[in-house]
């Protein structure tokens, strides 16, 4: 009888790069927000399984909402809220956007054009609409 010949071993794979920037933070401020409401739950702390139960979410979904790694959608967030007895308002961090809407901001060349195509998906004040309509009717 002879040996099988293993393939040879293969490097483990490079530890994927942490993801730090805006939305990563908006997704770690939304978890730690979730969890608190998850604790302060009356009568009893929701565990992930009682949130799912109580939402109507998976407990894959709201595993990935509690360690940060997604956001919900806009149903989701809804019912997340109303099982934990609070207002969508009250987990989204200040001035986030949830991560399925358009970009906060958004600059986009035109193909072939000194031009550019504005976004501004975000609360502004009115004087800050004012200026920027302003601008954008050309009125100095």
């Amino acid at each position: 009888m002879s040996a099988k010949k293993l393939p040879p071993r293969q490097p483990p794979a490079p530890e994927p790069e942490p993801d730090v920037g805006p939305r990563a933070a908006v997704r770690s401020e939304f978890a730690r927000r979730l969890q608190e409401r998850m604790l302060s739950h009356k009568p009893l702390p929701f565990s992930q399984a009682d949130l799912a139960r109580a939402s109507h979410c998976g407990r894959d979904a709201v595993s990935t909402y509690v360690r940060g790694i997604s956001m919900p959608g806009p149903k989701a967030l809804k019912q997340l809220s109303d099982a934990l007895g609070c207002q969508p308002e009250d987990l989204m961090p200040p001035g986030a956007s949830n991560e399925n809407e358009a970009p906060a901001f958004q600059v986009r060349q035109m193909a072939g054009a000194d031009r550019v195509w504005l976004t501004v998906n975000q609360p502004v004040s009115k004087d800050q609409a004012a200026a920027i309509t302003a601008i954008l009717m050309g009125v100095r």
